[in-house]
């Protein structure tokens, strides 16, 4: 089963994500030019990626044999953050594939957005390597995320 994912989601508006996260800029994710990092962002990114991973299901144990490994990030960076501050992270299913999952993200500081980002997980079989099937329960997890605070 594939699911059509909608083109015209704006990750840059703080209504189309159901769920979210926070976390804090450390002086550490500071660049030369005194504003945060660009792999500072991909922190973030991870940081609501894994809240709202553990918020579906219990975390895999060790030696478990399915879930998620992420296959892209790709990131819009669209203003500066700065230490010191909070980052409020976004997140969103955007499409469910057979076996992946593309998720939209947005950060935003002080309400406004410095960033944007996709990722596309992949479900995986852990012993092999190899792409499977999203379980039917996984997906339906999943499904809810697909809309914004207004849909």
């Amino acid at each position: 089963m594939n699911d059509k994912s909608d083109a015209n989601i704006d990750l840059t508006n703080a209504d189309s994500f159901p769920f979210w996260s926070r976390d804090r800029i450390r002086f550490a994710d500071l660049d030369i030019n005194g504003h945060v990092n660009n792999i500072a962002f991909a922190v973030y990114c991870e940081s609501g990626r894994v809240h709202f991973r553990e918020t579906l299901t219990a975390r895999p144990k060790p030696g478990e044999k399915t879930d998620f490994v992420v296959l892209k990030v790709s990131i819009t960076y669209i203003q500066q953050g700065y230490y010191p501050g909070e980052v409020d992270i976004g997140t969103r299913v955007l499409k469910l594939g057979n076996s992946s999952c593309t998720m939209g993200q947005g950060l935003f500081c002080d309400g406004d957005c410095i960033g944007t980002a996709e990722t596309i997980w992949v479900y995986t079989d852990q012993t092999t390597g190899k792409s499977m099937t999203m379980p039917d329960k996984m997906r339906n997890l999943l499904s809810p995320y697909m809309r914004g605070r207004e849909d």
